[in-house]
């Protein structure tokens, strides 16, 4: 028998599971599970599943110390998020003057996460989005 070794992960497919579990539950957190929809912060589109809605940065993902930040992500619909470059300004209104200017200043901070500090990261967020999920929607995402 044969010991098998954990696979290291990389830099890169650390940063796209960080992406792909923060994403799932910045959309989960804003969703209304009474009304059964949930809202873009700009235009206002409700989509009844969170798959068709984004995960909006009111600072561009490109600054990582916003890119998981929670102040910073909205759930967005594809024609604001997308095609319209995140309604920046509509989003800032979202947020308010306060918000939004310390949101951007933290935006400006040189940060590189550490292999490490995006591991914990992506157990922080796994364990988060596990509690939503069964707290908030017994089990059953939307």
């Amino acid at each position: 028998m044969s010991i098998s070794k954990k696979r290291k992960v990389s830099r890169k497919g650390l940063i796209t599971k960080l992406d792909t579990i923060f994403s799932k539950y910045i959309r989960l957190y804003h969703y209304n599970a009474e009304a059964g929809y949930v809202e873009c912060v700009t235009c206002k589109t409700k989509k009844l599943s969170i798959k068709d809605i984004h995960n909006g940065h009111f600072m561009s993902r490109r600054y990582y110390p916003t890119r998981w930040d929670e102040n910073n992500c909205k759930p967005q619909c594809a024609s604001c998020n997308t095609y319209n470059q995140g309604r920046q300004y509509l989003f800032s209104l979202h947020l308010g003057a306060e918000l939004s200017y310390e949101v951007y200043k933290k935006s400006r901070i040189r940060k590189t996460y550490s292999n490490e500090e995006l591991e914990a990261l992506v157990d922080y967020y796994k364990q988060a989005l596990d509690l939503l999920v069964s707290v908030k929607f017994k089990g059953v995402i939307p």
